[in-house]
């Protein structure tokens, strides 16, 4: 179910050298399958049953008030535990971690427009700042992509390189960084807004400072992995 063109070695050398990696993408029969589940399944937010992807549709009040919302009980899914065990994307977790993973954590999930605030969806725990992760000693994300994925409608966006280059002051500080602050450190031109059609991925070391964007023009959804 999961294609590339590039080797596990190839992407893990430009990921160590720009903190991510574009290359596997998903084949259609996974794609359509990965879209029927997330509108016809039962979505949750904190737990707390929000009903399918097509009954938010019909409700502009309620999909209006979220700003995530994600399948619940994703990991179960045949097709996600396909594609988490995948040996493409096991090869890449390898050679990038030091060891096989012993560990694979998915999370499948919409984002939605609407005319929620910033702080709103920060309110929501949605991660809409740059900021970096720390999910232990190591680990490797990788991402899908199930619609069509641009700047207005929820795109990723990270600081290129920033996972191995940070001052001090953000080693020791707050693991988040205002979007002037990173301009101003890492440089304009080191911003990545990633886009790509359904099914496009890319593998990210989110040590990297990192952001979602908040969707305006649709609905984004994603399917993402993460390997330690």
């Amino acid at each position: 179910h999961i294609l590339s063109n590039r080797t596990a070695a190839q992407q893990i050398a430009e990921m160590r050298a720009e903190s991510y990696s574009m290359g596997p993408h998903l084949g259609e029969a996974a794609i359509a399958e990965l879209q029927h589940c997330a509108r016809t399944l039962p979505l949750h937010f904190n737990e707390a049953d929000v009903g399918t992807y097509e009954a938010l549709s019909q409700s502009l009040e309620r999909r209006g008030n979220l700003a995530i919302a994600t399948i619940r009980n994703s990991a179960s899914l045949p097709m996600v535990r396909a594609l988490a065990g995948d040996r493409i994307l096991y090869e890449a977790a390898s050679l990038f971690l030091g060891y096989r993973p012993t560990e694979v954590s998915s999370w499948f999930f919409w984002s939605l427009a609407n005319h929620l605030s910033d702080d709103e969806r920060r309110a929501a725990s949605q991660t809409i700042d740059y900021h970096y992760d720390i999910n232990g000693f190591n680990f490797l994300y990788v991402n899908f992509y199930l619609l069509d994925t641009d700047a207005m409608n929820g795109a990723h966006a990270l600081i290129a390189g920033s996972s191995r280059r940070k001052r001090l002051r953000h080693l020791l500080g707050s693991a988040r960084l205002s979007d002037a602050e990173a301009r101003e450190t890492y440089g304009p031109a080191a911003e990545r807004v990633i886009e790509g059609p359904a099914g496009s991925g890319f593998l990210e070391d989110t040590s990297c400072y990192h952001k979602a964007l908040a969707p305006v023009s649709a609905d984004r959804l994603m399917l993402q992995f993460r390997y330690q």
